[in-house]
């Protein structure tokens, strides 16, 4: 039967056969991010992870979390997730997870996976120059950040890692409201006392300045402290407590 929508992957290329059958019959089609954006984020509230480094982990952090709470989140990640064995899930919940990737969508859409994600809540981990076969440069990359920091609406918050000058120069110009976290006395969300014990770690946060809690990790380095910081920042802004947390 003839197809009613074709979803068409970023490997794809314009001369793919199929893209040019699919061309020349005329069906309409829709990149994946696209796809996700229309028939999944829509209807639920979007946590999108971002950054050029630390989004599989971060994203994966926080559908774990979600999961363990109780709120049955939907998720996209692009690895596969220890609790769950997969790296998707519908959800039965309000929240869906995504990981932000700023590669770009389809070979009729140069424009950043991301874009398409609606975010009501980000984390954006760190943003270098990467990607170099689609960037020309650092330039262009702040761009795209620029671009997806600005989607999230007033009524969400980006959490933003103030560890990393770019973050911060990209995040100070936004409408929404913006929760730093780091290792710096001057975030919101501070990492300290960091100790390691083999491939597990230990750490401290701190909230406006004031002892949050003591935190756990099977996870070993201080970047993950600090992934699981952006973490706790959201589930936080997000409504849960902190024993739940």
């Amino acid at each position: 039967p003839r197809p009613d929508l074709v979803v068409v992957g970023n490997v794809i290329r314009a001369v793919n056969p199929d893209a040019v059958a699919l061309a020349g019959l005329g069906i309409p089609y829709v990149s994946m991010p696209q796809a996700l954006g229309h028939f999944f984020l829509r209807d639920h509230v979007s946590l999108v992870v971002a950054g050029t480094h630390g989004k599989t982990t971060t994203s994966s952090l926080l559908a774990s979390a979600l999961h363990h709470t109780g709120q049955a989140p939907g998720f996209m990640i692009g690895g596969i997730v220890q609790k769950f064995q997969r790296n998707f899930a519908l959800g039965a919940g309000r929240y869906f997870v995504v990981e932000g990737d700023e590669y770009d969508t389809a070979f009729f859409d140069k424009g950043s996976k991301f874009l398409h994600y609606r975010p009501d809540f980000a984390i954006i981990t760190s943003i270098e120059f990467d990607h170099a076969d689609i960037f020309a440069d650092l330039e262009v990359i702040k761009k795209a950040f620029g671009r997806f920091a600005a989607l999230v609406p007033p009524h969400g918050a980006i959490i933003a890692c103030a560890d990393d000058p770019v973050v911060r120069e990209i995040v100070g110009q936004v409408a929404c409201p913006v929760v730093s976290y780091g290792t710096g006395e001057d975030c919101q969300w501070q990492v300290s006392a960091f100790r390691a014990r083999g491939l597990s770690s230990s750490f401290t946060v701190r909230a406006g300045g004031a002892r949050y809690g003591e935190f756990d990790l099977p996870m070993p380095g201080l970047h993950n402290a600090l992934n699981a910081t952006a973490v706790i920042a959201l589930l936080h802004n997000l409504g849960l407590d902190r024993a739940e947390i």
